[in-house]
């Protein structure tokens, strides 16, 4: 969820991206304004420039695979039947969660300030739940979230990864979904990338590709995701209030997400 200075109302709240197994999968955020979020799903062949005779439903088991939504308190509290969905996040990491409903369950990791679960307690969960999707960190590169800096968060990413992978092979591991993707938005991710490779001698190991799709504006000090951290900047993309809905600035800006991936040998 992304927080706003008090004097601004919170417009909508999210989740995270559901398993998948085989190749990396990218996730988009579809804003609400209800208790729930919605993500779509979209494999690799969305955007490219010719499309193959599979159909995307045809990556997952089932149909419902490609929604999910987020929960505050218990998820036992609620008729999920209208729904249609196949998994969930509640914004934390668990490994005895309630789920009468027999959904997924997509654990989040938050970073920043410090990595909660801590790392022990992150091997205890991946080991008893083999196979789980992990999100490290929601939202880092925004102030009102986990506000990490990217060479804070490369290094954060590479201690839990490590963690997981060594509890359990099967998991899988994605990186936080940004806020947008704006340009001050892939410059945070790509200044990520290279403190990696400076650090580790090796490319950013992502298993699924995550990121949200609010259309706020960037500006710092002021209302809206402000300036990631640790980029010198006073102001990025300036959408007004009543453009958080607009559909054209959504598309104009999950393609800008694909174009980056590919930019960086992540189309597939």
């Amino acid at each position: 969820m992304t927080h706003y200075p008090h004097d601004h109302p919170d417009l909508a709240r999210q989740g995270a991206v559901p398993r998948r197994s085989g190749a990396r999968t990218f996730a988009i955020l579809h804003s609400t304004f209800a208790i729930f979020a919605i993500l779509l799903l979209v494999p690799a062949l969305t955007f490219t420039s010719s499309l193959d005779a599979q159909s995307p439903v045809d990556s997952y088991r089932t149909a419902n695979q490609r929604l999910g939504f987020g929960v505050t308190g218990d998820i036992a509290h609620y008729d999920l039947s209208p729904l249609n969905a196949g998994w969930f996040v509640n914004w934390g990491a668990a490994d005895n969660i309630i789920n009468p409903a027999g959904l997924d369950y997509a654990q989040i990791i938050r970073v920043g300030a410090r990595i909660s679960p801590d790392i022990e307690r992150l091997r205890q969960i991946a080991a008893a739940r083999p196979g789980s999707l992990w999100l490290v960190g929601n939202e880092p590169d925004c102030i009102w979230q986990d506000n990490a800096t990217p060479e804070v968060y490369a290094r954060q990413y590479h201690d839990i990864y490590a963690a997981l992978k060594a509890a359990d092979p099967t998991g899988q591991v994605a990186i936080g979904g940004v806020v947008q993707a704006t340009p001050l938005r892939l410059q945070w991710l790509d200044r990520v990338r290279d403190s990696y490779f400076r650090a580790y001698g090796q490319t950013l190991p992502v298993d699924v590709w995550n990121v949200h799709n609010f259309i706020l504006q960037e500006q710092r000090g002021s209302w809206g995701s402000d300036i990631p951290p640790g980029i010198d900047a006073a102001q990025g993309m300036l959408y007004a209030l009543d453009q958080h809905d607009n559909m054209d600035y959504f598309h104009s800006q999950i393609v800008a997400f694909r174009r980056w991936m590919a930019g960086i040998g992540e189309r597939d």
